[in-house]
């Protein structure tokens, strides 16, 4: 009962806000949709240009007559912080793509006249590139997302949670699904 009345308060205090931003995300729908493809069409070239970008690094060191190990673990550790930056890069450029679908399916049901706001669109984990699990499927689930779980998704899009209170999590979930 004390969590409903929490969660409806937070809600409450949300409206103004929302409101005021509605008009500026009704005008940046349409560049966000527009942008979207484009984004999507960017992710194979990066990708691309960070494989050529190892395989030009391996290409250009002179093979080493005895194996240097310290030199190999060096080398290894770069190529998987590299990896590890394409995989962040690759998630970021997808959470954002996916932020302005549901900011779309928060924002549009309403231009649209329907009843509630269409299904989220998952985010990915910075770390894995992988969509994040147990990720809420609507808006719905998004407002009654208990904070562990809320915790778990934001330490999947590397956002510190450390000293929140609940409500300040809530914020931050709300922050890092849709834009506004």
């Amino acid at each position: 009962m004390l969590r409903q009345q929490l969660m409806n308060l937070s809600v409450q205090q949300s409206i103004p806000s929302v409101q005021q931003s509605i008009p500026s995300v009704q005008q940046s729908i349409p560049s966000v949709q527009q942008s979207i493809p484009s984004v999507k069409q960017s992710i194979p070239s990066l990708l691309q240009t960070n494989l050529d970008l190892q395989q030009k690094m391996q290409q250009s060191i002179p093979p080493l007559q005895q194996p240097n190990p310290s030199l190999q673990l060096a080398l290894q550790r770069q190529r998987d912080m590299a990896e590890t930056q394409q995989r962040r890069r690759a998630a970021l450029t997808i959470n954002q793509g996916r932020r302005a679908q549901n900011t779309t399916a928060l924002h549009g049901h309403r231009l649209m006249a329907t009843a509630t706001p269409g299904r989220l669109a998952p985010l990915v984990s910075l770390s894995t590139g992988r969509e994040i699990e147990g990720f809420p499927a609507t808006f719905d689930d998004l407002a009654q997302i208990n904070e562990n779980d809320a915790r778990r998704i934001l330490a999947a899009l590397e956002v510190a949670t450390d000293g929140l209170s609940t409500a300040e999590i809530r914020d931050k979930i709300r922050s890092q699904v849709y834009y506004g």
